[in-house]
């Protein structure tokens, strides 16, 4: 076991209590995206990149800090810092984020509204998009078919069916 001098452990201390402080910012600057865009996938990937970003970081803070040793005052620190932060900043600083995130939002929405319309000022032919619907449509048929065969081990009741994959297997030969 390393020994632990009174000037290492208050160093320790500091730097366990500033990650428990960043952390709680890194919280809510997750909590800010979850908000702008309430959807499930975003809560997922926020809360998943969270765990997996304070996991690492904490690690790492044990392995710089501590020689990779576990101590009680580490995450004591950790969990006064995350909670000063939470207590006194997290109500101002989580709405100056989802102030920030949304007005990014809303001004990438204006600097994009005229890709938009040129979107739609170029249209395919109308006689292009209707012969690749066909053609895609086609190819759906064939492979659904070709995969009915398979499954049923070759038994067809269609004869139309089979047509069809006779002309896939001579494509594909």
């Amino acid at each position: 076991m390393i020994e632990l001098y009174t000037t290492d452990a208050a160093y320790s201390f500091l730097a366990f209590f500033i990650l428990g402080f960043s952390l709680g910012l890194i919280y809510d600057f997750f909590s800010a995206v979850r908000i702008s865009f309430p959807k499930k996938i975003v809560l997922f990937l926020t809360d998943f990149s969270f765990c997996i970003l304070t996991a690492l970081l904490i690690y790492l803070f044990l392995i710089a800090f501590l020689s990779g040793e576990f101590r009680v005052f580490a995450f004591a620190a950790l969990a006064a810092g995350f909670l000063l932060y939470s207590v006194f900043l997290a109500s101002f600083i989580r709405k100056f984020l989802v102030f920030l995130i949304k007005g990014i939002g809303h001004l990438l929405s204006v600097l994009l509204k005229p890709l938009k319309g040129l979107m739609k000022k170029i249209k395919i032919n109308e006689k292009i998009r209707k012969i690749l619907k066909k053609l895609l449509k086609k190819l759906y048929d064939l492979m659904y078919n070709k995969f009915i065969r398979i499954k049923s081990k070759g038994r067809v009741k269609d004869g139309k069916q089979n047509s069809q994959l006779e002309e896939i297997e001579k494509y594909f030969a």
